[in-house]
């Protein structure tokens, strides 16, 4: 029987340790972590743009509707989740609470039916929208924050895709 006072890292065995592998593993440094939150509010400033964004081109799948939908949910409720979602990647902050609501979204995602073909495609979108702003503000030197997307992206890939791959 699952104990309800236990997190779902507790449930699947993800501890302090494992947590700090998976950060280490894809190289994001606390260094990393400050210039996330140095571009903050590029996103604050651009947030709406990048939701809608995103948002428009889901819309184009009739299928991801479709689950939308089939869950209770809509695009306009979804858009404030993804916006509080996106804001908090750039508090730069991955501590257990962060990667505890990662899981939370995995076992959503898992749930509904909304397979890792839909949203590991969505992180190109944000990549896609969040690029050219990085170049923009740091177009004398973009590389270090350029690259920092990627490995960010595969740490959620790493996050999110744990739902499915638990066995408990």
């Amino acid at each position: 029987m699952l104990n309800r006072k236990e997190s779902l890292a507790e449930i699947m065995a993800i501890d302090a340790e494992e947590r700090a592998a998976r950060l280490s593993y894809v190289n994001l440094t606390e260094a990393d972590c400050k210039l996330l939150r140095q571009f903050k509010p590029v996103i604050e400033k651009n947030a709406d743009m990048i939701v809608d964004t995103f948002y428009e081109n889901l819309s184009r799948y009739p299928e991801l509707i479709k689950i939308i939908s089939q869950a209770g949910s809509n695009i306009d409720r979804l858009k404030i989740t993804q916006k509080r979602y996106l804001l908090d990647i750039f508090d730069g902050n991955f501590d257990k609470a962060y990667f505890e609501s990662q899981l939370k979204i995995g076992v959503i995602h898992k749930n509904i039916g909304l397979t890792p073909r839909w949203y590991l495609g969505g992180y190109s979108i944000y990549l896609q929208l969040i690029n050219p702003l990085i170049i923009r503000k740091y177009w004398y030197s973009p590389a270090k924050a350029l690259l920092l997307l990627p490995t960010l992206t595969l740490y959620w890939m790493m996050s999110s895709t744990s739902v499915c791959q638990n066995r408990k």
